[in-house]
């Protein structure tokens, strides 16, 4: 008896070898992906948590950039303040005289810069300090206004080292044409002021300083630029901060 062949179509073949490369695959693959599943859902549940907590900084994120920018801007301000020198000390005292209507310019004085111990800039721009002497006649209230305008709002580090009164002096003309200089009678004093400004010599060119360019002298000549509407020598009270 002649056995008849059995052929087995080539599709089928084919189904049967791709069914098992399907299972060779699962086997390869999801089993240690299922082995990792526990710990990668730990992970992800870590994450989420993250991202939740930086959510408020991401929804605040305008609002930080503007606490930035106002940041840099008052960085800017206060390190124009820190070389501020004694070119805008007259233009300083007008504002204080014109801003503070009981006080009455008197008389004005600022020495050259000289050197102010070894500290200096990044870029070698040695500290130094400025002596000047300003008069008014103001009243007591008036007084706090003028030590707040120039510690605190006056542009440039001014150090107020101490202050000198009296009683503001009158001029009187008597019947016979005569002038007589009489103390008032009014609360109001003639102030002398002694203020320390402090510096940096700007050796870059940023802040357009006007002199005080050569920081390496040992010494420098002190001259005074004094305007005066008043003279006055008597004996004076002498308050100084400690």
């Amino acid at each position: 008896m002649n056995k008849k062949q059995i052929k087995i179509p080539k599709y089928i073949i084919a189904i049967i070898i791709i069914i098992l490369a399907c299972i060779i695959f699962l086997v390869a693959a999801m089993v240690p992906f299922l082995k990792q599943k526990p710990s990668m859902d730990k992970k992800h549940e870590s994450a989420e948590k993250e991202k939740a907590s930086l959510n408020p900084y991401v929804d605040n994120r305008d609002k930080i950039q503007a606490s930035i920018a106002q940041l840099q801007e008052d960085y800017s301000k206060k390190n124009v303040v820190l070389f501020e020198n004694a070119k805008r000390t007259p233009e300083e005292v007008k504002k204080l005289v014109d801003e503070t209507a009981g006080v009455k310019f008197v008389s004005l004085s600022v020495s050259e810069g000289t050197a102010s111990g070894s500290i200096k800039t990044v870029e070698g721009g040695a500290l130094k300090s400025t002596k000047i002497n300003l008069t008014l006649n103001a009243s007591e209230t008036d007084l706090m206004k003028i030590i707040d305008f120039i510690e605190i709002r006056a542009k440039g580090t001014y150090y107020i080292s101490s202050i000198s009164f009296e009683k503001e002096k009158q001029q009187v003309k008597t019947e016979d044409g005569t002038v007589t200089e009489t103390t008032s009678d009014e609360n109001r004093y003639t102030y002398g002021i002694q203020i320390q400004l402090y510096y940096f010599v700007d050796v870059t060119g940023t802040y357009n300083q006007e002199d005080d360019d050569d920081e390496d002298e040992d010494e420098e000549e002190e001259t005074s630029k004094t305007t005066s509407q008043t003279s006055q020598t008597s004996k004076t009270s002498t308050v100084s901060k400690a």
